[in-house]
C-alpha cells in the first residue's frame, strides 16, 4: 500500500477532512494535497510527519477509537511501499 493510500484509508475511517488534520497538526492545506494525492511522501523523523500521526491521533481519540494511537498510526504508514526511512 502506498502511503498516500494509508492517508486516504485514515481519513475514510476517521470520517474526517483535510482542513480536520491540516488544522491540528499544522501542515499546509497544499503540502497535505500532495501527501493525500501521492506526489509527495513525508520522511520519517520530520516534524511533519511527526505532527501528521498525533493529528489523525487525535482525531481518533475524539471519535473513541483508542486502538488508533500515534505509535500505531506511525507504524502503519512506515510500512508502506513508498515511505522514505
Amino acid at each position: 500500500m502506498r502511503f498516500s493510500e494509508k492517508l486516504n484509508e485514515y481519513m475514510e475511517q476517521l470520517s474526517c477532512s483535510a482542513r480536520d488534520i491540516c488544522n491540528l497538526s499544522g501542515i499546509s492545506a497544499a503540502s497535505f494535497s500532495r501527501y493525500k494525492n501521492g506526489e509527495r511522501v513525508p520522511e520519517l523523523g520530520t516534524r511533519p510527519f511527526e505532527d501528521l500521526c498525533d493529528a489523525v491521533a487525535q482525531i481518533a481519540a475524539q471519535r473513541e477509537l483508542p486502538d488508533i494511537t500515534a505509535a500505531f498510526v506511525k507504524e502503519s504508514f512506515m510500512e508502506c511501499d513508498d515511505f522514505i526511512t
